[in-house]
């Protein structure tokens, strides 16, 4: 019984799957949206107008709008806090040296 239960989950869910698919190749997921007027970005207001100004404004515009930054950012300090709990209860601090590079690695990866 409990293995026709699996089959019928496995192919209701492959069923699902198949139609959210055809669904989503087809349908946009958002309209083109308005047309701006041109001009200074936020970011690029901040910087000087040389090359590692651009560079550093293009980095704070995708911070800003990639999500996977923003979980860069978010993760780095609680890292540490993350690595130091189980150092703690173990009393074993050897990790907790390196977590700070291994904090800076995850943000600049």
């Amino acid at each position: 019984m409990k293995f026709l239960i699996a089959i019928a989950t496995a192919a209701l869910l492959a069923w699902a799957w198949k139609i959210s698919l055809a669904r989503a190749l087809v349908t946009p997921t958002h309209s083109g949206g308005q047309r701006r007027e041109g001009g200074k970005l936020a970011a690029f207001a901040f910087f000087p107008a040389t090359a590692w100004g651009a560079v550093a404004a293009r980095t704070c515009s995708y911070f800003r709008r990639d999500p996977r930054y923003a979980a860069a950012v978010l993760m780095a300090p609680l890292l540490p806090i993350i690595m130091a709990i189980p150092a703690l209860q173990s009393g074993n601090f050897g990790t907790l040296a390196f977590s700070g590079s291994i904090a800076v690695f995850f943000l600049t990866w």
